[in-house]
């Protein structure tokens, strides 16, 4: 490891490759990225993988048994690199032993290699989508239903790895905290997207009712080329509603919904009925609403219907009613 690197600077070293047993063979030697898929592959121009800017003085080497060969190799920085920390893994292939007794595709993997280039460090990440992801799965490939679980997604932004750490809260339906909790993600290097699932210890959480709000908030954890930590808060906050309907009261209040709603069609339909062949009549002295619904031979409820009558139903001389066609 070294740092306060400058960009241009060449930087000369030398390895030893060791055989500790009677065999002895030729070896491939060669870097690659020290984090798989966290980085990007040799030649894709990223710049926290140093593995193309490595140059062997020898490239195939062979080592007898019980002794060691010392190997020369050469980084490059390039003018362009940008303030950070870039890694390397040596690897060392065990291609054939001696006297050719057959072939081997055995692997070792050596030292890590990393260098920090000094200059302004940019920190940063961009909170991009907080998902809901339901219940878990446990030890034993058992789902757990009691527990809550969401995944966060994010995009690291500057030119230095960070560590994102997420509070996330929950609340109530009345916008009441009920628990929280605080979770730190794995380092993430520079343009890398990610995605992380963080499952809520609290195990009731899932017993509620109507719904609640879960939020999360990313700080991110800074580590200096010294190792110094540091924290770099309110970088991002999402918040994602869960719900959970008791589905009795809604069938209770949908039944007496759907109640009303039988009712005033069947209102409406007799209202249709009632007025179909209706014939206006005008209320003369001594008429009341007995009398003149049996006059006309209808019901005295299709009267008081069909006109809107109210309690206590007096007649008034010269008012004009409507008739419903005979009944009978």
């Amino acid at each position: 490891s070294q740092t306060g690197v400058d960009p241009g600077d060449i930087i000369s070293g030398r390895m030893s490759i060791n055989v500790t047993n009677d065999v002895g063979g030729d070896f491939e030697l060669g870097f690659v990225s020290s984090s798989g898929d966290k980085l990007a592959k040799p030649g894709s121009g990223s710049p926290l993988d140093m593995s193309t800017w490595i140059e062997l003085e020898d490239k195939v080497v062979y080592v007898g048994p019980n002794s060691s060969k010392a190997v020369n190799y050469t980084i490059t920085v390039p003018e362009d690199a940008s303030p950070g920390d870039y890694e390397a893994l040596f690897t060392s292939k065990f291609l054939k032993p001696n006297e050719g007794a057959g072939a081997s595709i055995t692997t070792a993997i050596g030292v890590k290699y990393k260098i920090s280039i000094a200059g302004e460090r940019v920190y940063n990440a961009d909170f991009k989508k907080l998902e809901y992801i339901g219940g878990v799965y446990e030890e034993g490939d058992v789902f757990n239903e009691d527990k809550l679980a969401i995944r966060v997604y994010y995009l690291v932004t500057g030119n230095s790895s960070v560590t994102p750490r997420f509070k996330v809260d929950v609340l109530d339906i009345f916008g009441k905290p009920i628990y929280s909790q605080k979770h730190e993600a794995r380092s993430a290097y520079p343009g890398t997207s990610e995605k992380h699932k963080i499952i809520l210890e609290k195990t009731d959480l899932a017993n509620f009712s109507w719904w609640i709000d879960i939020s999360a908030s990313m700080d991110l954890v800074l580590v200096d080329a010294d190792g110094k930590k540091d924290v770099l808060e309110g970088v991002g906050m999402k918040v994602v509603r869960v719900y959970n309907i008791p589905w009795a009261i809604v069938a209770v209040v949908g039944g007496a919904i759907l109640l009303l709603i039988l009712v005033f069609v069947r209102r409406w339909f007799v209202l249709g009925r009632l007025r179909r062949n209706a014939k206006i009549y005008v209320v003369k002295e001594g008429d009341t609403l007995q009398s003149v619904s049996a006059r006309f031979s209808v019901g005295p409820k299709s009267v008081v219907l069909l006109n809107k009558l109210k309690s206590p139903f007096i007649l008034i001389p010269g008012e004009k009613i409507m008739i419903p066609g005979s009944q009978k």
